[in-house]
C-alpha cells in the first residue's frame, strides 16, 4: 500500500427504528440463518464503566458460525508412518 494511504473497511447501515428493536431484529435474522452471537461488547456501557465517558448506543457482536468455534479444539486423527530412523 502506498505510504500515507489508509485502508478502511466496515459495514454501516442507518435504521429508522429504536435501537433495542434493531438489536432484536438482528438477533432474529442471525438465528434464522443458524448463526448465534459468540461475543457481545456493549461499547456504551464499557466506556462508561471504565472511563466514565458517555457514548452513543453501540454494540459489537461476533456472530458464530456453526461448528467453527470448536473446530480448533477437536483432535485430529492422523496416522504417522513408521520410520526406522526415529527408533
Amino acid at each position: 500500500m502506498p505510504e500515507g494511504k489508509k485502508m478502511s473497511y466496515y459495514l454501516s447501515q442507518y435504521c429508522h427504528q429504536p435501537f433495542e428493536k434493531v438489536l432484536e431484529h438482528v438477533r432474529t435474522a442471525l438465528s434464522e440463518e443458524s448463526f448465534g452471537v459468540l461475543m457481545k461488547i456493549d461499547v456504551k456501557a464499557t466506556l462508561k464503566k471504565k472511563l466514565d465517558v458517555d457514548f452513543r448506543n453501540y454494540r459489537i457482536w461476533g456472530p458464530d458460525i456453526p461448528n467453527l468455534p470448536t473446530r480448533p479444539f477437536k483432535p485430529k486423527t492422523r496416522s504417522v508412518p513408521c520410520c526406522p530412523a526415529t527408533w
